[in-house]
């Protein structure tokens, strides 16, 4: 096995007999600090705008996305359930799409009410037009 894809922080040398450390080890804690850095640049890639208004880049044109909380579910309120229509995923979305939700927003209870595509002028503003 490969020292880079061991879970262990030593090893027995075969030539030579003695245990010695894994210098490619990188402990769970330091992989999960490593996934959360690559989802936050990910994510800061992704939207550059704040406030209730994210930049999503969807195939390859840049969206303006409206973000909404999320209503009651219907069990917890009076009534009948009321669907509710998620602009980036382009399908019906309730409390139970909120990992979902999450990843692809970055908050908690909260879902793309509207999108509508950015200008060239306002893509250039924050800094996503491409330059040539």
């Amino acid at each position: 096995m490969p020292l880079e894809s061991s879970r262990f922080a030593f090893y027995v040398d075969p030539e030579s007999g003695r245990l010695q450390v894994n210098a490619a080890f990188v402990s769970e804690r330091e992989r999960a600090r490593q996934r959360e850095a690559r989802r936050q640049a990910e994510l800061h890639e992704r939207m550059r705008l704040s406030g209730n208004v994210q930049a999503h880049k969807i195939g390859g044109a840049w969206y303006a996305v409206d973000l909404q909380p999320l209503p009651v579910p219907a069990a917890q309120r009076r009534g009948g359930a009321v669907p509710v229509i998620d602009a980036v995923l382009g399908r019906a979305v309730d409390a139970s799409d909120r990992f979902e939700l999450l990843r692809l927003y970055g908050k908690r209870g909260i879902y793309g009410a509207r999108k509508r595509e950015l200008s060239y002028r306002e893509q250039r503003e924050p800094g996503l037009a491409e330059r040539a």
